[in-house]
């Protein structure tokens, strides 16, 4: 894969959308785009280093940050279009979008290091 093609949050905001599978028409790219970068905001990069590979640990990170995606698109959305969304299959497409952002941190340092620069975004001098 070309390192172009995810080297901005938007662009791989795009890639995701790419990869995700045709139900994705459901919910839109919109969503999809307010899913990723919830991902990529609240996404555990220090607790995902020091855990291995494909173990328990590492699924229930996921399964955290999957929480968290859900919480806040209730705050984005609002309940009832919330749960017209969750009716749709958000929390599927969530779960997808949540494999694909990992899969692509764990697949180089580059990538680990877009990652840990996009969130920085978000970082107020409290956080740091």
């Amino acid at each position: 894969m070309s390192v172009a093609r995810t080297a901005t949050l938007p662009l791989f905001a795009k890639y995701v959308w790419t990869q995700l599978p045709i139900r994705k028409l459901v919910i839109g790219e919109e969503m999809t785009d307010d899913i990723v970068i919830l991902a990529v905001q609240f996404y555990p990069s220090t607790e995902m280093s020091q855990v291995e590979y494909k173990s328990p640990e590492e699924a229930s990170l996921l399964r955290e940050l999957c929480k968290i995606i859900d919480m806040n698109l209730v705050f984005i959305y609002g309940d009832i279009n919330h749960e017209a969304y969750r009716r749709l299959g958000v929390e599927v497409m969530t779960s997808h979008v949540v494999y694909c952002v990992h899969q692509w941190w764990r697949r180089s340092k580059r990538n680990r290091g877009n990652l840990i620069l996009w969130r920085r975004k978000w970082m107020t001098e409290d956080d740091a």
